[in-house]
């Protein structure tokens, strides 16, 4: 799927996460990076989340709306160089990172 690239070496940097495999209901497997700690130590910038009753408002000038659930469209989103040396995670067998939005970040 291209979601994810091999780090050369052994050289995780400050960033690197832990990995684990989490049984699902129906016996298929559930790929987990724990990214918590990552998760602290990100500075974050509030972006202002406008309020649904504009957002509504604004739908009722419009003469066509429809709505669209992309599976895995999430994983449309290259991260940047910082982001992807950010998601760095181990595994058994070496090191990797994401080069697009993995799923459970919020």
């Amino acid at each position: 799927m291209g979601v994810l690239e091999e780090v050369n070496g052994n050289n995780a940097g400050p960033w690197c996460s832990t990995s684990f495999i989490v049984p699902k209901k129906d016996g298929a497997a559930r790929f987990i990076t724990d990214h918590r700690e990552v998760n602290q130590r990100i500075v974050r910038k509030p972006w202002p989340m406008p309020h649904i009753a504009d957002l509504l408002q604004d739908i009722g000038r419009c003469s066509h709306v429809s709505a669209l659930d992309l599976s895995m469209g999430y994983c449309h989103f290259k991260l940047d160089k910082q982001l992807q040396d950010m998601s760095t995670f181990v595994l058994p067998w070496g090191l990797h990172k994401y080069i697009q939005l993995p799923t459970e970040w919020d």
